[in-house]
């Protein structure tokens, strides 16, 4: 019987700190004209690090760079990630059609229970899409990180 109640007691504790999680923003970026096409920017909070990886067309990688990060602007980051409106960036406003450009994707919140945000081209009409907020963010995190031609 008590190892019944230390097994339960266990689990219990282990998804309770499971369930805190830890707060991760990973942005990828994926460009149809670009040799070096896919940058991928990983914010941890657990190590408060960055790690940055950058992979070819055929998915080698060219070079990953690991960086301290600032715990203030992973917090701001963080809280506006959340109070984006969600509803206006996933309800279709416009329709926009391209095969050249890039996708944009940010997947935020604790592992299990993340966040996956997706945008075409989020510097094209970006306030017709409703995407200014997220297009801020995504401009936020390059100039952070000192990689602006990317997303120019």
């Amino acid at each position: 019987m008590k190892k019944v109640v230390l097994m339960i007691l266990i689990v219990f504790i282990s998804l309770s700190i499971y369930a805190k999680g830890y707060r991760d923003v990973t942005l990828t970026l994926n460009h149809s004209r670009r040799i070096d096409n896919r940058i991928t920017i990983q914010f941890e909070e657990k190590e408060i690090s960055i790690k940055i990886t950058i992979t070819n067309v055929y998915d080698e990688i060219v070079k990953t760079e690991n960086r301290e990060c600032d715990q203030a602007f992973f917090d701001t980051l963080f809280d506006d990630l959340t109070n984006l409106s969600i509803v206006d960036i996933v309800t279709p406003t416009i329709p926009v059609v391209g095969g050249d450009g890039y996708t944009v994707s940010i997947t935020f919140g604790p592992p299990g229970s993340s966040v996956c945000l997706s945008a075409w081209s989020p510097d094209m009409k970006t306030e017709q899409r409703k995407l200014t907020e997220y297009y801020e963010i995504v401009k936020r995190i390059f100039e952070y990180v000192e990689m602006t031609d990317w997303i120019s």
